[in-house]
């Protein structure tokens, strides 16, 4: 028997004859429908019509295709649906991304169902949603469990649900359930993205209404894709919500950027929509993927009756829970490796590492890749190989008892062995115990010995500053004493000089004279602060420039004023004690100075 392969470089998935890969969740290559796109684009791409149809497109898409997509989708749903509420896509993936960006709002917080699409989670994490799940029973969606979340914990930005034919369980939601769950959505004022791309694919012939159709409020948008219907490549689908809500959609920046999405592909769509094509391919997938999970089903049940699943009633996938203690990945391993066949680990459809464990047991199988006698074989051989693992599984069970058993005898003798050594220890470690203690108590009294000698240091240290800052203050007055003795040194100087004749004595450092002849104003006798006298050490060549040049200048000092700078002298000099000899010898001949003036 010949496998279906799929190399074409226009493909996403590459497949080979070494493995029937039921993991794939696309149409075989012979479902899809070449000659509908070859006759509709001989009509669409003739000389009579729009160029407008390769210009950028209608932000909703243009009228005249949302006005037929309407008219099927109201004959297939079983209900009024207005074009003023569609909204054409580039496929689910895009417009879930888009739905979400619209929707995720300040709290960028999503529910999730457990378990679901699997790729619909790199989505939502790319645009930074923080995800939580919700579980999915035999009936779909666990309302109950979303409502002791909602009351329990912050509202989600929206709910991300696959209602109808659920990708991977084929659970469906209920009319009444449908009903329920928008009822919480206006509740707890949340969004709905209702993934639908199964919708139209029911095998007992009825299709169920959209989710979208239960809403008043425009909190829901189901979204609808012609991949499952037509063909992936296409990249075409649509959204279904209030008008206000598909207003909202369609003035996205990317919309008024790009404009609608795919406007020529829809022109191709259009023609085989209005042609009623459509339709007739959709019942020939139906009756195709119907035999298919049929001949899945039966192989199953023949032979892997210890395998749980249900048979679903349309979509793409059956759900089957593996015998108790069955790991899938481990089937998984077995049956690529070394049987051909490959599959979906039920883990690959969950959020999180805990649900992931809960997930383990279970597969998910797609029937709609290959064609009857394909199946067959590989669904003969992923029953024979669980029957094989669940056969090992078993023997390895019986190996474990045995083994343990055996250990079990081993164990108890060390055990005893243990216990003997512990009695023999018992008394040694008494001894070794009262040897730590003492040692304890030692090091407690060194300790208590450091801290004393640590708080001596800080003393020390204590004293060591005060010592520091007196030093300081010392150096302080120091430094004005000397800057004093050098200034008064330089000044007996000048005053030697003066009175041996070798120079004569201006009175230029007092601030109030005479301009004109520069001699003190009548009556004034300077104060101590407006003596400015020379720094000039003794012993020092006193500077020609500091003493007067003219007999004019030598006349400015009279008796009264040498003797009134003998007087500031004297005050001064009071601060001196009978030590500094050298000062005191000063202090005499100024004076002696002044008495022979």
């Amino acid at each position: 028997m010949s496998i279906s392969v799929q190399d074409s470089p226009y493909a996403q998935t590459h497949t080979t004859v070494d493995v029937i890969n039921f993991g794939l969740g696309q149409p075989s290559k012979a479902l899809l429908p070449l000659e509908l796109f070859e006759q509709a684009a001989q009509q669409r791409f003739g000389p009579r019509q729009d160029r407008a149809m390769l210009q950028y497109g209608a932000g909703k898409g243009y009228s005249g295709f949302r006005s037929v997509l309407a008219g099927f989708l109201s004959e297939a749903y079983g209900y009024p649906v207005e074009s003023s509420g569609l909204m054409v896509t580039a496929g689910n993936s895009q417009a879930i991304s888009h739905a979400a960006i619209a929707f995720a709002g300040d709290r960028k917080r999503a529910f999730v169902e457990e378990p679901t699409y699997f790729l619909a989670f790199d989505i939502f994490r790319e645009l930074g949603m923080s995800l939580e799940s919700i579980p999915v029973g035999a009936h779909g969606l666990n309302l109950d469990a979303l409502e002791d979340r909602l009351r329990s914990e912050d509202v989600p930005s929206f709910l991300y649900t696959v209602p109808f034919h659920h990708n991977p369980t084929g659970a469906v939601l209920s009319s009444d359930r449908c009903e329920h769950l928008v009822q919480l959505a206006q509740q707890y004022d949340f969004r709905i993205i209702s993934d639908e791309p199964y919708n139209l694919l029911s095998h007992t012939g009825e299709n169920h209404r959209s989710l979208a159709s239960y809403d008043t409020s425009g909190r829901v948008v189901s979204l609808g894709s012609f991949s499952k219907i037509l063909a992936p490549g296409l990249r075409l689908g649509w959204m279904e919500s209030s008008t206000e809500t598909i207003d909202q959609l369609a003035s996205c920046g990317v919309i008024r950027s790009g404009g609608g999405q795919n406007p020529m592909t829809a022109a191709l769509v259009h023609t085989i929509v209005e042609q009623g094509k459509l339709q007739l391919h959709i019942d020939r997938l139906k009756q195709t993927f119907e035999s298919r999970k049929l001949v899945m089903c039966n192989a199953l049940h023949e032979h892997c009756k210890d395998a749980v699943f249900t048979e679903p009633d349309g979509g793409y996938f059956v759900w089957i829970k593996l015998p108790v203690d069955m790991s899938a990945v481990a089937l998984l391993e077995e049956s690529s490796k070394n049987h051909g066949v490959a599959f979906t680990p039920g883990s690959r459809c969950s959020l999180n590492s805990d649900a992931r464990e809960s997930a383990s047991e279970f597969i998910r199988l797609s029937f709609a890749f290959y064609d009857e006698d394909e199946i067959h074989e590989g669904g003969e051989t992923t029953a024979v190989n669980t029957t094989r693992l669940d056969t090992l599984h078993e023997d390895s069970t019986k190996l474990e008892t045995s083994f343990r058993s055996a250990l079990k005898g081993e164990f108890a003798a060390i055990n005893a062995k243990i216990d003997s050594m512990h009695e023999c220890t018992t008394d040694r470690d008494a001894s070794l115990l009262s040897l730590l203690n003492d040692m304890k108590d030692e090091m407690l009294a060194m300790k208590n010995e450091i801290s004393g000698v640590k708080i001596e240091m800080l003393g020390m240290k204590s004293e060591m500053s005060g010592v520091r800052n007196e030093m300081a203050g010392l150096h302080v007055e120091y430094r004005r004493f000397d800057a004093r003795v050098h200034n008064w040194q330089a000044a007996c100087h000048n005053i030697k000089a003066y009175r041996e004749g070798r120079t004569t004595m201006s009175f230029a450092p007092f601030k109030k004279v005479n301009p004109g002849i520069g001699r003190p104003l009548p009556g004034y006798i300077p104060s101590a602060d407006e003596l400015c006298v020379p720094e000039v050490s003794v012993g020092d060549e006193v500077p020609k420039s500091m003493f007067p040049t003219s007999p004019l200048d030598a006349a400015r000092w009279t008796p009264m004023e040498i003797n009134r700078l003998a007087m500031i002298l004297n005050d001064d000099l009071g601060i001196f004690s009978e030590e500094h000899a050298d000062i005191l010898l000063w202090r005499q001949r100024l004076f002696q100075f002044v008495a022979h003036d």
